[in-house]
């Protein structure tokens, strides 16, 4: 499969959906009510996060023998503390700008693949898809990694791994 080029215009349509999703994951953050979907995952990840950044390491403030999740998220978090304080507000901010670039990256990609009217409605469904924005508002793991497996999948392609 060719992957196709990426323009100047095609960077700055991806801008715009990012800007787009960012401005509407904002809305969502101080429009929609808090509420937790995934049951225990998010005190454990904050809890962890809390250890983190207050020195103690990947442990739990609450269950010091516990360390039972993955640790990016929870450095994510912990990297949040440090620098905004303990606010749900600042983390969900933080997710929002993960969205929106996830959004830009995730166009980008849907360019190189499909080309460029196709690329758009994947990014424009991508920055619209309900579940995403529901994210931007939970402590869960998905905010950080859904950008991050957009990003490497590119990288993924272009290495030729997809090829053995």
């Amino acid at each position: 499969m060719c992957l196709r080029d990426i323009t100047p215009r095609h960077l700055w349509i991806a801008c715009a959906l990012g800007i787009a999703a960012l401005l509407l994951r904002v809305v969502f953050v101080f429009a929609y009510p808090v509420s937790s979907l995934a049951g225990a995952d998010p005190v454990a990840y904050w809890s962890f996060a809390q250890g983190i950044a207050s020195g103690q390491g990947f442990r739990s403030t609450f269950e010091p023998w516990l360390a039972d999740r993955p640790p990016l998220y929870s450095i994510f978090l912990a990297i949040n503390f440090i620098l905004f304080g303990e606010s749900h507000v600042q983390v969900f901010i933080a997710q929002s700008i993960l969205g929106a670039v996830a959004t830009a990256v995730f166009y980008i990609c849907a360019v190189r693949v499909m080309r460029a009217g196709r690329g758009f409605i994947a990014g424009l469904f991508f920055a619209l898809f309900p579940h995403f924005l529901l994210f931007t508002k939970q402590i869960l793991t998905e905010s950080l990694y859904i950008p991050v497996l957009i990003r490497v999948f590119p990288t993924w392609r272009e290495i030729g791994l997809d090829k053995m």
